[in-house]
């Protein structure tokens, strides 16, 4: 007989919590997609419409007019600049700790973790995870996608045992996203950044217009690039962290340094602190996730596969 974690992820009451969890990560991410916008792809987009406007090798071939747009731009710079973290990220962090607090409900409830009114302040209401969650209820091929969150070859650990699996899971499957995103992210801004750059050199803009119509308009793209950048390092540096001490944690069970209940101990001092990093680190987009599905179920079931073998050749 297994340690249950296979029948409990996939009852009604499990995949109520994920559903809501999922429901509220999506209105983060979409809040999150439109700080985006208004960070990078308008300012970018604007900037280049302003080099465009002023540049007279392009108007003197259609007989209009060069319009000088910086001044306005400079102002939506600003604005955005503002009112972006005072409003959309607020919004989304209120979210994101909704949908943590969700995602708790159903590790503790899954992996038998004693529940934590330390960590996690307030417990979700029965009704609201109902109302967060009936969206996504509603569709069969994403309520599928939500069944066995956790590998069911845990299921032939001990309960001690399969907890630090999946607790590991969690954590690699969250850092391999942020690396992509970060590379993306980054890569995506500088090629903008440069290709404004050398319609500006073209164009033969100077320095003062360089200031005024392109570095000053770009403050919303930088800040928001550097800001994630720097985010998700400090969270993957926390993750690898945190797979660390469950790698400790994994090596005492396996030389039976530490007895159930001390494991039990342990568990719930690495999930405080996955709780923590669910409810403060920035959002990765879903089209992220897509891009290495796939291979990240692979690596992760490969893991899995390889930790229970270990044990069982120990046991």
């Amino acid at each position: 007989m297994g340690n249950g974690i296979a029948s409990r992820q996939n009852q009604i009451s499990a995949l109520n919590y994920l559903s809501a969890q999922r429901s509220l990560y999506r209105k983060a991410k979409a809040t999150h997609a439109l700080q985006l916008f208004l960070s990078v792809i308008l300012i970018c987009g604007l900037s280049i419409i302003t080099l465009i406007l002023k540049a007279t090798s392009l108007l003197q071939q259609s007989d209009l007019p060069a319009v000088d747009i910086s001044s306005f731009v400079a102002v939506v710079s600003v604005l955005v600049t503002i009112f972006e973290p005072l409003l959309l990220t607020r919004r989304a962090n209120s979210l994101k700790q909704k949908a943590a607090s969700v995602q708790e409900l159903f590790d503790t409830t899954v992996l038998l973790l004693p529940w934590n009114p330390v960590a996690v302040a307030n417990k979700p209401d029965k009704e609201d995870v109902l109302s967060w969650g009936r969206s996504l209820r509603g569709e069969k091929v994403e309520l599928d996608r939500l069944r066995n969150w956790y590998s069911p070859r845990v299921d032939e650990l001990p309960i001690a045992a399969a907890r630090i699996v999946c607790q590991r899971s969690n954590l690699w499957w969250d850092a391999e996203l942020r690396r992509l995103f970060v590379t993306l992210l980054a890569s995506t801004t500088s090629l903008l950044f440069a290709l404004i750059l050398l319609s500006a050199v073209f164009e033969g803009v100077t320095l003062r217009n360089f200031f005024l119509s392109i570095l000053f308009p770009s403050l919303p793209v930088i800040s928001y690039t550097v800001r994630q950048w720097l985010d998700n390092q400090s969270t993957i540096k926390e993750l690898a962290r945190l797979k660390h001490s469950l790698n400790s944690l994994w090596d005492d069970l396996i030389h039976k340094r530490l007895d159930d209940e001390q494991l039990a101990v342990r568990s719930r001092a690495v999930q405080d602190q996955i709780f923590l990093l669910r409810k403060t680190s920035p959002l990765v987009f879903d089209w992220v996730y897509n891009l290495k599905k796939t291979k990240q179920e692979d690596g992760m079931h490969y893991a899995v596969d390889a930790m229970i073998e270990e044990l069982q050749s120990v046991a």
